[in-house]
């Protein structure tokens, strides 16, 4: 029997803000910090030195800016996001016996059921791992037909 799916969504802010708490590896607590820490350490060495007032100010001025992205991190990441010329873009979701395709006026994606490596059930989704990386698809889109089509693959 063949099954065939394919959608319609918008990639806006809400998806976009999805998309990086389900797929993003993020490091927490003090690990998330530690380059942050050793460039501020390496800043203080500098200051330390005494001669090079000016480099390790701006040593340390780097460990700031270092730590507000790990901070800010998921804000950075959507707004980028958002800048992109797909944002705010419709996109066509086809998931068949082939595999998955994306499509939208800029880009188009397709990735075969034999390219990928491993499928990563999250809260709200999957993540695809396929030979050229990751790809988040997220339940909000899917059927009851398309989830249960994905679920037999994952068991497969």
């Amino acid at each position: 029997m063949s099954f065939t799916f394919e959608t319609t969504f918008k990639l806006d802010k809400a998806f976009y803000h999805e998309c990086f708490e389900q797929s993003a590896n993020k490091p927490t607590g003090l690990k998330a910090y530690k380059k942050a820490l050793a460039i501020l350490i390496l800043g203080c060495i500098a200051l330390l030195l005494g001669q090079l007032w000016h480099v390790a100010i701006f040593i340390i001025v780097l460990s700031v800016i270092e730590a507000m992205s790990v901070y800010w991190q998921q804000t950075w990441w959507v707004w980028r996001q958002m800048l992109s010329k797909e944002s705010n873009s419709d996109v066509t979701l086809k998931i068949d016996e082939a595999g998955v395709s994306t499509q939208t006026l800029y880009h188009e994606v397709t990735i075969e059921w034999d390219d990928i490596k491993s499928i990563t059930r999250t809260e709200k989704g999957v993540i695809l791992t396929y030979t050229k990386g990751r790809y988040y698809l997220s339940f909000a889109h899917l059927s009851e037909a398309a989830k249960a089509f994905i679920e037999a693959k994952v068991s497969s």
